[in-house]
């Protein structure tokens, strides 16, 4: 290991955990170029899922330590050798910039006239997947909670993955059926896109990621037997508003009893169930993303 450190935190507090995830795995790259030992310390309050039940430090909430060092106190030898991040790098060769999500303008359509940023090419994705096969270990609880969901509802079938939520695309959250030039997604348009892709690939089943309630109903009535989906995670009436808290709607009955951190755990769930599917369907959003960096060798179809 290095003696000069990577400090690892994060100053956004809506971010998602999955969003969180990427950064680190984008500062991750970032120590491995630049010969550095990271330290990821996210004891930040005012995260999403910061939730002082499980601990002070959110990120070994989910994952295991980076390093050794992880918990360690710098001294100040250490903090003259010591570079701080706290969001994505914006250089070529990091992961924003494959991710086309640098600058103002996060839209793929509008970066990459084919609608595949570079991040969706298997090389970029095997990268980033031997980051995360050096450093990234998810805690053993929810790895054993996502293999008794998969034993149960996935294994030996041939499944489409979608990740299905309106406010999760930043560009849906205004009125209108057009925002910034681009046709809003509905329901319909996801189930159709489903249906398309189940027949082309033969597939008998679809895994529904989604925390909209509304969401999940009109799957159920279309797909009925077909369907998986962790009904769990639902944390939002309907699939696009503007009424869009982080936490979710606050008096829908399905949040009670749910604390910020278990709100993680069902994302890191969702996003690796995502990645054992046959095909994943998707638009501009960080599990997506994630899961086809769990596995790279997953397909792929971006609509928007």
């Amino acid at each position: 290991m290095s003696d000069k450190f990577l400090y690892i935190t994060r100053s956004s507090p809506k971010a998602s955990i999955t969003s969180i995830f990427l950064q680190v795995l984008d500062n991750l790259s970032e120590c491995e170029k630049e010969n550095l030992t990271p330290i990821v310390c996210l004891k930040n309050t005012k995260l999403l899922c910061y939730d002082p039940e499980y601990g002070d430090n959110l990120w070994e909430y989910y994952f295991e330590p980076v390093s050794p060092f992880s918990d360690r106190i710098l001294s100040e030898k250490d903090k003259k050798n010591k570079k701080i991040r706290s969001s994505f790098m914006s250089k070529p060769q990091h992961l924003n910039y494959l991710l086309g999500i640098a600058g103002e303008d996060r839209s793929y359509t509008k970066r990459f006239k084919d609608n595949t940023p570079p991040a969706f090419d298997f090389y970029h994705r095997n990268h980033f997947k031997k980051i995360i096969d050096k450093y990234i270990k998810i805690k053993p609880y929810i790895l054993k909670e996502k293999e008794k969901f998969y034993d149960k509802y996935m294994k030996n079938k041939k499944i489409v993955g979608i990740f299905a939520r309106g406010t999760n695309k930043f560009n849906e959250k205004s009125g209108g059926m057009v925002f910034r030039g681009r046709k809003k997604l509905t329901i319909e348009d996801y189930i159709t896109t489903c249906e398309t892709e189940m027949n082309r690939i033969g597939a008998d089943y679809v895994y529904l990621a989604s925390d909209s309630h509304e969401s999940v109903e009109r799957f159920k009535i279309k797909f009925k037997d077909s369907l998986i989906c962790q009904e769990n995670n639902i944390r939002y009436k309907y699939h696009s508003s503007d009424y869009d808290p982080p936490w979710g709607d606050p008096d829908f009955g399905p949040m009670e009893g749910k604390t910020k951190g278990d709100l993680g755990k069902e994302n890191i769930i969702d996003t690796l169930c995502l990645s054992e599917c046959d095909l994943l369907i998707h638009t501009e959003t960080n599990i997506a993303i994630a899961a086809m960096l769990y596995n790279p060798n997953i397909k792929n179809k971006f609509i928007s």
